[in-house]
């Protein structure tokens, strides 16, 4: 038993499997369309995830000049001086930099280090009769 089409159902079907709707299979896939839309273009996942990756690098860098640029520096009106003092028995890098410490540094912690750097010592390991340079941070009188 032949089925009989007529001429609008045979328009539908060569509408449905045309060649320019046809994939690789033969048969038109919505979904393989829809794909090949996003696939070109500005909204390409390749360039956004490049975009992405660029914005957040700009962000990462952009986050640590600030935080450079914030860290706390003395007041226009002080000055930075150096004064050579002579290690006493029993004294340490400690207590030296307690007994110097100033306007001019955060905390105590920076103090020794920069105590450290200026003597270019690599410990904090001092002898009594040496010498070592201790630098402050003094007012300058405005005239």
């Amino acid at each position: 038993m032949n089925k009989r089409i007529n001429s609008h159902q045979k328009e539908r079907y060569d509408n449905r499997y045309s060649s320019r709707h046809n994939n690789s299979y033969g048969r038109y896939n919505r979904s393989t369309a829809k794909a090949k839309n996003y696939t070109h273009g500005l909204f390409s996942p390749s360039i956004f995830a490049i975009t992405l990756i660029v914005l957040v690098f700009m962000f990462i860098i952009c986050a640590n000049i600030v935080k450079v640029n914030a860290k706390k520096s003395p007041d226009a009106d002080m000055k930075r001086q150096y004064v050579s003092i002579e290690i006493q028995p029993g004294d340490t890098l400690e207590s030296i930099a307690r007994e110097y410490y100033g306007p001019g540094y955060s905390n105590l912690k920076n103090y020794i280090k920069d105590i450290k750097e200026v003597n270019s010592m690599v410990s904090d390991t001092i002898y009594s009769g040496g010498y070592i340079i201790i630098p402050q941070y003094v007012l300058v009188s405005a005239n």
